[in-house]
């Protein structure tokens, strides 16, 4: 289940992966081992949409009522739609810790300082007469630092949510500054959880390489996207904005969707006005910055603003397509939605027929703004088997028991595959997970202008070979050199 993962110099793991992907993974091998891998696909995928739900559901502070439209919004909505559609299972993932990570935050600050005393220094005289200081460390006090330091690992299983993280410790900092003490030492466990991978020994796949390979073209091509007569701050508001198009929407099919998301806009800034929550200050600077950048580009004013950002603080770059952090929105919108909704129909539990009435429409607002991803996401999402002569061939190269590389061709990276189901057919080429032999395939994005950018040396090798082949008549001769056979 490592297959792919390049190890060079003794043994060293070069690419780097954070410590969820490796719990994945290991749970795959586990269950891997004793049952189908579908089995575990299943019960992953299933969790990804319920396990965001749920965790919104426990962060809201908010009645039963308010809890469970808030785990509804946070886990039907059309930015986990698209997210769910386009593959991305480990984006999904840090978005389910997402909500689990800021109650911590805002439990955290809601804690006396007098009480948090991690530390204490005492003198006694011993009977040498000599001073002896005692040092008592409060372990009671580093639990909710070391929960914080451990959701914020959780919520980079998609590491482009480091930039995310961060920020929200910094802003908590800020409000809660009489236990910036305490936020430091939670930061600083958190880069000792990580460190192992952010800052990797050596490698061509370690963060720093691949960050340096974004270039300005990469930010055109992933910028958000504007759709039907709505600009992209719209767009990114309502929970839309997606780079690639061609997802089906809610909106494609329902004329009145603005004002479905009037309500949920509604419902969340009243909730965020009669909120009494210490750390709602800093949830509402988070989500405008959020919204800010995953506008990004796209909005000519700012513009200019955001290529420099990009330019002095590279981490931004990690991001790549900014429309991820309106993660932050759902849960903004989820959060405080929770709030506003139990305020507005607590006036009505004398008459509980009217009161569930009212309950219900309401919970039915974010299941229809977002109805496309019920029941197999309206078609657009069906499991398939791999083709029979994928495993024949598969088989065939595992019986081969020589040590070899396999060179996989078309060389593209996102192709067309026609035994594929769905609707969108294009997916990113499976042959590295799906074959046992190690497997040299192509990175190039090919879109946007923008070619190839990988730095691997097999990689800019077999580029080489491709472009010059008609100059060629060894080309297999020249591949065995990175050991194809």
């Amino acid at each position: 289940y490592l297959r792919g993962y390049r190890e060079d110099y003794n043994g060293v793991l070069l690419t780097p992966l954070p410590i969820v992907n490796l719990i994945y993974l290991f749970f795959m091998f586990l269950i891997g081992s004793l049952f189908s891998v579908e089995i575990f696909q299943k019960i992953f995928l299933f969790l990804l949409i319920f396990g965001s739900g749920a965790s919104a559901y426990y962060a809201c502070p908010s009645s039963k009522h308010g809890k469970l439209f808030a785990g509804i919004l946070y886990m039907i909505n059309p930015f986990t739609c698209v997210r769910f559609l386009a593959g991305h299972t480990l984006l999904l993932l840090s978005y389910a810790f997402l909500p689990l990570f800021f109650k911590s935050l805002i439990d955290f600050a809601k804690k006396d300082t007098k009480i948090l005393k991690l530390v204490t220094l005492k003198k006694s005289i011993e009977k040498t007469g000599k001073t002896r200081l005692k040092i008592r460390l409060h372990l009671k006090e580093l639990k909710p630092i070391a929960k914080i330091s451990i959701l914020m690992t959780f919520c980079i299983a998609s590491s482009h949510y480091l930039p995310l993280v961060l920020l929200s410790l910094f802003l908590f900092m800020i409000i809660d500054h009489k236990k910036i003490k305490h936020y430091l030492i939670a930061l600083l466990l958190f880069f000792a959880l990580n460190f192992y991978w952010i800052f990797p020994i050596a490698g061509e796949t370690s963060p720093h390489e691949k960050i340096e390979q974004i270039s300005e073209l990469d930010l055109f091509l992933f910028s958000s996207k504007p759709s039907l007569e709505f600009n992209t701050l719209f767009n990114l508001a309502s929970l839309h904005g997606f780079w690639r198009g061609g997802y089906d929407y809610a909106k494609y099919h329902i004329d009145f969707w603005p004002i479905l998301f009037i309500i949920i806009l509604y419902l969340s800034v009243h909730g965020f006005l009669i909120s009494k929550e210490k750390g709602k200050i800093p949830l509402l600077v988070l989500a405008i910055i959020c919204l800010v950048f995953a506008t990004g580009i796209s909005l000519e004013p700012i513009r200019d603003f955001i290529m420099l950002a990009y330019q002095k603080i590279s981490i931004l770059k990690g991001l790549r397509e900014p429309q991820k952090l309106i993660a932050m929105l759902c849960f903004f919108y989820a959060y405080f939605s929770g709030i506003g909704i139990d305020s507005l129909i607590s006036s009505f539990r004398k008459n509980k027929i009217l009161f569930y009435a009212i309950f219900l429409i309401l919970l039915f607002v974010p299941i229809v703004y977002s109805y496309t991803m019920l029941f197999g996401f309206n078609g657009w999402l069906k499991t398939q088997n791999y083709p029979k002569d994928w495993e024949e061939i598969d088989e065939m190269l595992s019986n081969d028991k020589e040590d070899f590389n396999v060179l996989f061709l078309p060389w593209h990276l996102y192709m067309d595959f026609k035994w594929i189901p769905n609707h969108d057919k294009r997916i990113v080429n499976p042959s590295l997970a799906f074959f046992k032999k190690p497997i040299i395939s192509a990175e190039n994005i090919e879109a946007g202008g923008i070619g190839s950018q990988t730095k691997k040396s097999s990689l800019l090798f077999v580029e080489f070979l491709l472009s010059n082949s008609d100059k060629m008549k060894n080309f297999g001769e020249l591949l065995s050199l990175i050991n194809v056979k």
